[in-house]
């Protein structure tokens, strides 16, 4: 009975909270972009493709705004963008990791056509690049694949002679083919992943492999201009043709990063920039060498898109930040001051004392330093109105705020240790210093000097669990541990560390662990909270627990793996709520690569999907949900920045339907205390202000209950009971 009517409290609530919510997008600027098209008559149109589910964008006034394009297709990942030059408004957008294959318009993104039919298998829709035959418009021919070690291996050339109605298997099947182009003859090139460059001359029939690049290269771009081609060979080098490929020649920088490259000019010299380790590398025919662009803004970055018309480049970084461009050819660069909202979110925190958010931003993954990376933070002080860029130069992980002083943070970073602020990172210095991955860190609430962290070292490949007693000054390790998250149970000296095999204990704050996992040995737990009385844990294939302090397990999973697992990434416990962040980014072919953002009310009993117009649902950071001053849902996303909700009601008080009455006496108390209700009581809980649990009973079964053998010290506490579902709360104060 008492399940049913909880089942019937939280159909009302959802009925009032979670069938209608409306995500707004905001947040940082920027984000990985990967492709770009300029309008061949109107420069101030152009098209950005960001990668990682940031979506398709364009911008009618050279860059001064930009309107998502793909937001009905969530997590579009805009690899690459293809123009019909003869017809500007018609695009096709390609996009790897294989949840859509491929987009077209026809009315410069007005509305978007999905194009899938011929496409088998997952590995075929994993599209890079595409070409329009000369001619009636219709012909495309689309590569697939970005190589085994990715796991989007795709599936060879794809060819349709119906605008994309219809495609068909069009040669160098089982191939991961980077690109595709055709040259003012009509041969067809496309460019493999360890097999060379190839081409065709009966319209995709054959194929052959083309003697002038070596066979087991890398041809990540093919670019053309006035009959002049250029690919990028990777460490190969970059190989030019003045024949429409009849041949080749090597014009160097071999061993360089040539991810990407563009065609400058051809007259009245031959003019390429290319994507560099350190900057990008720019050629001129004229005297047959390659120098380093040293723009401040490009040295010690990776490009990893470009596209140029005329004068005009525009080019995206390896990391989660503004497009840059340029104007005269490459001589000097800017960034744009408006930006897509495309930048992928590690962790989003909300100062409690304040309208300040803080996010921790997604850079390159380098593990040898601050090269390539910029500022780890954005931060906001008008509550996601405006934002600006601090903190070290750094690939941004778990971020935390001290429950006593919010002007101090930690910072955990991908590998350059853990950095703390006591100013709201006005300044900052290193916290735990080195080549560190910080995994997670953690205060414990109930003494605020003590921390947690777990670490990889990267030099040594060695993992460690290690603590501090004095607010981050000094470590020591305690454990060996890789811990995806740590959580403290205030009630005890209890903490879980959740692992790639389950989860461990230590039941001494932290001083030792536990030798094995205490719950879900060989299973993969990214995500773990603790609400007394229950842990909440959720694993890499889309499960929930609830595990109780007796040690009893309780699968809660919610709805959300019928289309394939999803990885259980993010949890938080806001008013009576669990909110679940789900995430499907860089899982490719293995899970379902959609996230989202599901709600109980009701500790699992029954679930609400949230995720409603999130048009990037992949909640990929462990610390990528938290809640407004105002009560707004925040979440932090893989690939398109921040959205917020007003629409949630994380408690059922909230939600309109009336609490319990509750009244404590005598109060003030000086030990004994009478608790009393209008309804039937479940359970009480009695905590301190620090969250120390005092007093626990959740068999309570009456309208009342005298507690005479609790020991107080004088202060005050929170006193909260439940009946049928609801929770009322009051102030006990103890003499």
């Amino acid at each position: 009975m008492k399940n049913t009517y909880l089942s019937i409290i939280a159909f009302i609530f959802f009925l009032s909270s979670a069938s209608a919510q409306t995500w707004t997008n905001f947040g940082p600027e920027g984000g990985f972009f990967k492709d770009f098209v300029i309008h061949p008559t109107n420069s101030n149109i152009v098209y950005a493709g960001s990668d990682d589910g940031g979506g398709v964008w364009k911008s009618s006034d050279g860059g001064g705004s930009w309107e998502l394009l793909t937001g009905d297709y969530p997590n579009f990942t805009g690899w690459h963008i293809t123009m019909d030059m003869e017809h500007p408004d018609t695009l096709y957008f390609c996009e790897i990791y294989g949840r859509y294959g491929i987009l077209k318009t026809t009315d410069g993104g007005e509305s978007l056509e999905h194009l899938t039919d011929g496409f088998i298998f997952n590995r075929d829709l994993q599209t890079t690049q595409l070409v329009i035959y000369p001619g009636d418009g219709d012909t495309l021919f689309a590569s697939t694949g970005e190589g085994d070690d990715f796991g989007r291996i795709g599936n060879g050339v794809f060819s349709s002679y119906n605008g994309g109605s219809t495609w068909n298997y069009s040669g160098l099947q089982n191939n991961s083919v980077h690109c595709i182009n055709i040259a003012d003859s009509d041969r067809l090139f496309a460019g493999t992943d360890e097999n060379g460059l190839w081409f065709s001359d009966d319209v995709g029939a054959t194929w052959e492999q083309h003697p002038d690049v070596p066979d087991t290269a890398s041809v990540l771009q093919i670019d053309k201009m006035n009959g002049v081609l250029a690919i990028s060979g990777a460490a190969n080098g970059v190989y030019v043709s003045f024949d429409n490929g009849l041949t080749f020649a090597n014009i160097g920088i071999i061993g360089e990063f040539n991810f990407d490259l563009a065609i400058l000019a051809t007259s009245p010299h031959l003019e390429i920039i290319s994507t560099g380790f350190l900057h990008p590398n720019y050629f001129t025919s004229e005297t047959l060498l390659w120098t380093a662009i040293t723009d401040p803004l490009l040295e010690d970055h990776l490009l990893i898109g470009i596209d140029a018309r005329d004068d005009l480049i525009y080019a995206g970084i390896f990391s989660s930040t503004e497009i840059v461009k340029s104007t005269d050819n490459g001589a000097t660069w800017t960034s744009l001051s408006t930006n897509p909202l495309a930048t992928e979110i590690r962790a989003v925190r909300v100062d409690p004392n304040s309208d300040r958010i803080y996010t921790s931003l997604q850079h390159s993954y380098n593990l040898s330093g601050d090269r390539y990376n910029k500022e780890a933070l954005a931060i906001s002080d008008d509550d996601g109105v405006t934002w600006t860029r601090m903190g070290p130069l750094a690939h941004g992980m778990d971020l935390v705020i001290h429950p006593d002083d919010s002007e101090t943070l930690f910072l955990g970073t991908f590998a350059q240790g853990l950095f703390k602020t006591t100013n709201g990172f006005a300044t900052w210095e290193p916290a735990r210093a080195g080549n560190k991955l910080i995994l997670d860190v953690v205060i414990n609430p109930a003494n605020t000097e003590e921390m947690l962290l777990s670490e990889l070292n990267v030099p040594t490949v060695t993992t460690g669990v290690y603590k501090s007693t004095d607010g981050g000054d000094t470590w020591n390790e305690t454990g060996n541990l890789a811990a995806t998250q740590i959580v403290y149970n205030t009630d005890n000296d209890t903490v879980f560390f959740s692992t790639e095999n389950g989860i461990y204990i230590s039941t001494d704050n932290g001083e030792s662990i536990g030798v094995a996992p205490a719950y879900f040995e060989g299973d993969v737990v990214l995500s773990i909270v603790y609400q007394s009385p229950y842990l909440y844990a959720g694993t890499k294939d889309g499960k929930l627990f609830k595990i109780d302090n007796d040690g009893l397990i309780d699968d809660i999973s919610g709805d959300w793996n019928s289309e394939g697992p999803n990885e259980v990434r993010n949890l938080i416990y806001a008013g009576n709520s669990i909110i679940v962040g789900l995430n499907g980014a860089e899982q490719d072919s293995t899970h379902n690569l959609n996230g989202g953002v599901w709600q109980s009310i009701d500790n699992g009993e029954t679930w609400e999907n949230l995720t409603s117009n999130l048009t990037n649902n992949n909640i990929y950071g462990n610390s990528a949900i938290a809640v407004a001053n105002n009560d707004d849902l925040i979440v932090g996303t893989y690939g398109q920045s921040l959205f917020r909700t007003s629409d949630v009601v994380l408690s059922l008080t909230e939600s309109g339907i009336e609490g319990p009455s509750i009244t404590v006496f005598p109060n003030p108390s000086n030990g004994m205390t009478q608790i009393a209700s209008n309804a039937i009581i479940d359970a009480v809980v009695i905590t301190a202000l620090d969250g120390k649990v005092i007093y626990e009973n959740n068999t309570v079964g009456s309208n009342q209950l005298m507690l005479g053998d609790i020991v107080y010290e004088s202060g005050i506490y929170v006193v909260t009971i439940w009946a049928n579902g609801v929770n009322s709360t009051c102030q006990l104060v103890v003499n």
